[in-house]
């Protein structure tokens, strides 16, 4: 009796022991962070904006015109910016989102990690918060990046650069500006995400990622002509409508309202798509038949 509740007594030690070794979320939010530092793509995603932001100051003074000249010139760049920022950001950084989640199926270590003990809610905080530090990294290094060659490109080009507009209300301006662009980039983040844990693939988290803008516009135009009234109110509801309300609203001279959606309809349209998506991707993480500690 005596050995069989030192066996019970010592196991139920064990298992606290290792409870209480478990890594919490911000513990698995720098090892996930680490462990995408180590990827190629990484180097690649943030070596492309900076050839981008590069390459377009070259083309401006080069072959550009006076016009544009003029616009690439701090701070009147400034608003034209997160137009490149988004850009770029649609096309590199979806693929960042399906790799976290996508290629650590595809490698085994998903099923590796989760042995360990990890829980399965606190991994995958980590890796959406994981996602989100790269991605504000990722608008802020362009952001700067294209604010300097705008500085510089102004000096070479000998135009002129009026500071005096640069007040309270512009850099307010520009934070929204900025906090809007990496918000909607975010969402197509959390769409590569919450596909690729869905269907453990880093291929289809990336096609939908990238695809999902390209394929609603399409859907756009032929949605009203085959669905009448019907389809115009389905188009309301498209991811991008949302986009297209808050960016135009956004910036040092925004879009009259007519025609857009109300921010807050805008906001809530793509919160509630992020939330079922996530909480979909979540349920059906936490109920695969892989050992874990949760």
């Amino acid at each position: 009796m005596t050995s069989g509740t030192n066996t019970l007594t010592a196991a139920t030690l064990s298992a606290s022991d290792a409870m209480r070794a478990r890594p919490g979320v911000a513990a698995l939010t720098r090892m996930e962070l680490g462990k995408l530092r180590k990827r190629p793509m990484i180097k690649v995603t943030f070596g492309l904006g900076i050839l981008a932001a590069v390459g377009f100051m070259v083309l401006v003074l080069v072959a550009g015109t006076d016009g544009s000249r003029e616009a690439f010139v701090f701070p009147n760049i400034v608003e034209d910016s997160f137009q490149l920022i988004q850009l770029m950001g649609n096309m590199t950084l979806p693929v960042i989102g399906a790799a976290i989640a996508g290629s650590e199926y595809g490698w085994g270590t998903m099923r590796l990690l989760l042995a360990t003990g990890v829980g399965r809610s606190t991994l995958f905080t980590a890796k959406l918060l994981a996602l989100l530090v790269v991605e504000l990294l990722f608008v802020l290094m362009m952001a700067v990046l294209i604010s300097v060659e705008a500085a510089c490109s102004g000096w070479l080009s000998g135009q002129e650069q009026d500071l005096s507009v640069i007040d309270g209300t512009w850099v307010a301006d520009a934070v929204q500006l900025y906090a809007t662009t990496a918000g909607l980039l975010f969402f197509l983040v959390i769409v590569a995400f919450g596909v690729a844990m869905l269907g453990r693939s880093m291929a289809a988290g990336i096609a939908v990622g990238i695809g999902l803008p390209i394929a609603q516009q399409i859907a756009a135009v032929i949605a009203p002509a085959v669905f009448g009234r019907l389809g115009e109110l389905m188009v309301d509801f498209f991811p991008n409508t949302s986009f297209q309300a808050l960016a135009m609203r956004a910036g040092f001279d925004p879009a009259p309202a007519e025609g857009l959606l109300s921010p807050e309809r805008a906001i809530a349209t793509l919160v509630g798509y992020s939330v079922l998506l996530l909480g979909v991707a979540a349920l059906v993480f936490w109920r695969r038949d892989v050992p874990s500690g949760d």
